[in-house]
């Protein structure tokens, strides 16, 4: 597990409260993408910006893998990350933070473990300025 998810989710996991653990980890995982682009946007808007494999904007900050942009493989890459992050923060980091429906322990790990991955790629990537 990503040092960043496991280290937000595990200062309150053994309370049983995976829901919030879960909304912690991808709330530490945006403050680091948005401190890495230096964004004020946030969730689902941030990493659908900040992560796409576009040229960036003028005046914004992308966060791209490195390598050749023409690349079938680096686009291939690219947009994974965009679209699982997207994903996740549709359909986990909203959920989570919304539901108050209590999270299986097993269920929580699955949802930190796409955290993980996320987390992950994010570290290979470069900020690359419009």
């Amino acid at each position: 597990m990503h040092p960043r998810v496991w280290t937000a989710a595990s200062a309150i996991w053994d309370t049983g409260e995976y829901r919030v653990a879960v909304a912690r980890a991808a709330l530490s995982l945006s403050m680091h993408i948005k401190a890495r682009a230096e964004s004020k946007l946030a969730d689902g808007k941030l990493v659908s910006e900040v992560l796409s494999p576009d040229p960036p904007k003028i005046g914004a900050t992308r966060l791209q893998f490195p390598g050749d942009k023409d690349d079938e493989t680096w686009r291939s890459r690219q947009r994974g990350l965009h679209m699982l992050a997207q994903g996740a923060y549709a359909g986990i980091r909203n959920v989570s933070a919304h539901e108050d429906e209590p999270l299986e322990e097993h269920a929580a790990l699955e949802y930190l473990a796409v955290f993980s991955v996320i987390a992950r790629w994010v570290d290979e990537t470069e900020p690359m300025q419009g």
